[in-house]
C-alpha cells in the first residue's frame, strides 16, 4: 500500500474548524473598516450575535446592536413590500 501525501487544501485551518473563510468576525479586521462594516445589514448575521455571546457588547452597546438589526429587518421588509405592491399594480393576468 502506498502512502499518498495530503492535498494542500486539507491544511486549511478553516476546514479543520468547519468554518468558511468568508465568515470572518469584524473584530479581526482593521479598526478603520469595522465602523463602516458594522452598520451593514449582513453584520447582524454573525458578527453582532458573536459579540453578544463573547461579551464584547454589553448594556447599551448590546441594545444598540439589536436595535440596528431590527432597523435593517424593518427597512428590508418595507422595501420588499413596496416593491411587491409596485409590481402587482403593473401585473396583468390573462386567461381563464
Amino acid at each position: 500500500m502506498t502512502h499518498r501525501p495530503p492535498q494542500l487544501s486539507s491544511f486549511s485551518p478553516f476546514q479543520r474548524l468547519g468554518a468558511r473563510p468568508r465568515m470572518l468576525l469584524l473584530a479581526l479586521l482593521p479598526d478603520a473598516w469595522q465602523t463602516a462594516l458594522l452598520v451593514q445589514p449582513l453584520a447582524g448575521l454573525m458578527d453582532i450575535p458573536a459579540r453578544l455571546y463573547f461579551g464584547q457588547l454589553r448594556g447599551a452597546d448590546a441594545l444598540l446592536g439589536l436595535a440596528l438589526q431590527c432597523f435593517w429587518i424593518a427597512l428590508l421588509v418595507a422595501t420588499g413590500r413596496w416593491l411587491l405592491v409596485r409590481t402587482m399594480r403593473r401585473l396583468q393576468v390573462q386567461g381563464g
